[in-house]
């Protein structure tokens, strides 16, 4: 499966990353269709470096004109930011075009922090480390898009019954 390879690719590497958005909805149990996978990753320059060793490995490359090796350059990820509006840099397979990664180029919320209250899951043998349901909250706060409200509802009762 193709999100199993990627999680695979990520940890063969030691990328420190969180699984966001839809994706992690549904790992935290909450049905939500989505058409790619969103991440966020430590952006230090070492776990870059790694980050983008792993996304070779399976083929992947930017939809748009940016080097992967630029994510590590914070200015330019910054004016593509301010400039361009440019929230992910949006990945994807040539031979599969389907096959959809974005990854934040300036996290919404603070990594450090969210990778230790991250809640680790098994899908498929592997380990994933996904954005806690408080966390993906915030997020999904600042987003403040139409869908994200009503996650935002579903979200509220999920994690009141965790409270519980």
């Amino acid at each position: 499966m193709y999100y199993i390879d990627i999680f695979r690719a990520l940890n063969k590497e030691k990328v420190r990353y969180l699984v966001v958005g839809a994706l992690a909805m549904n790992l935290h149990g909450v049905p939500r269709m989505t058409s790619d996978m969103d991440i966020m990753i430590d952006l230090t320059p070492a776990n870059i470096a790694r980050f983008i060793k792993s996304i070779n490995s399976l083929g992947l490359t930017p939809r748009v004109p940016v080097n992967l090796k630029s994510l590590a350059d914070r200015d330019y990820m910054e004016m593509l930011h301010k400039e361009k509006s440019m929230l992910v840099l949006n990945l994807y397979n040539p031979v599969s075009p389907y096959q959809q990664l974005d990854v934040f180029i300036k996290n919404p919320v603070e990594f450090a922090p969210a990778y230790k209250n991250s809640v680790v899951y098994n899908a498929g043998g592997v380990k994933v480390p996904t954005l806690c349901v408080a966390d993906l909250i915030t997020m999904k706060e600042m987003a403040g898009r139409k869908q994200d409200r009503s996650d935002i509802s579903i979200l509220n009762r999920l994690k009141d019954t965790e409270d519980q």
